[in-house]
């Protein structure tokens, strides 16, 4: 009788600690798996106060909820994440072969015209755009002659002020606008063909003849 005692008490020092060994990562499994365990190897002489059983089942059962609620949690969020990234997707695939207008101001120069745009907040008595490098100088001062509040386009074949011919490349565009003393907001603003849609890991982008824009960046569209 003493050695089935001895034999017990080993045992359940044995699944204790393997209880605390796994506490750190047990999952449901585990937790019924050491439940079983506990109850095979009580002394018979002393068993266990089924209240504690009922309380240590009341705990699996809360164990299991909660990993379940987990669970659908994490399958929900992954499924409205898809969601999302589709309807990006169906939105840019919807502009090809549209005109769109980004706003932002970086392009592409090549051998082609260029829709270069400016929107007024209010009425200017000037308003000049300018084209920066990759180091942001300026290579070109375009003078507008549209100075009324609203949305306005030019026609850029490349060249500066001078008729100097600009290389081909990455450049932004800046819009400057004025009322006397003081300064006007404009936004710069490009204008382009869709030809194409890439999908990459931070969004979609747009193909066009003015370069890669992207979709964050568009603010309307109309038909070619």
């Amino acid at each position: 009788m003493t050695t089935v005692a001895a034999t017990n008490a080993a045992t359940t020092t044995s699944t204790a600690q393997s209880a605390n060994a796994l506490s750190g990562s047990m999952g449901k499994e585990d937790f019924l798996k050491l439940l079983v365990a506990q109850m095979q190897n009580q002394d018979p002489l002393n068993p266990t106060d089924p209240t504690q059983y009922t309380a240590q089942l009341a705990q699996f059962s809360s164990l299991e909820q909660l990993q379940n609620v987990n669970t659908n949690l994490t399958s929900l969020i992954s499924s409205s994440g898809n969601s999302s990234q589709q309807t990006e997707q169906m939105a840019a695939l919807s502009l090809l072969g549209k005109n769109v207008v980004s706003k932002g101001g970086s392009f592409e120069l090549g051998t082609s015209p260029v829709e270069l745009g400016y929107q007024l907040s209010s009425p200017a008595d000037s308003v000049n755009l300018e084209v920066l490098d990759q180091n942001h100088n300026v290579v070109a001062t375009l003078p507008m002659s549209e100075t009324s509040a609203g949305t306005h386009y030019y026609n850029w074949d490349g060249t500066d002020s001078s008729g100097n011919s600009i290389a081909a490349g990455d450049y932004t565009l800046k819009a400057v606008a004025s009322a006397g003393d003081s300064s006007i907001s404009a936004t710069p603003l490009v204008r382009a063909a869709v030809n194409g849609v890439d999908f990459t890991s931070s969004g979609s982008s747009l193909a066009t003849n003015a370069g890669p824009f992207d979709l964050s960046n568009v603010i309307s569209a109309e038909s070619q």
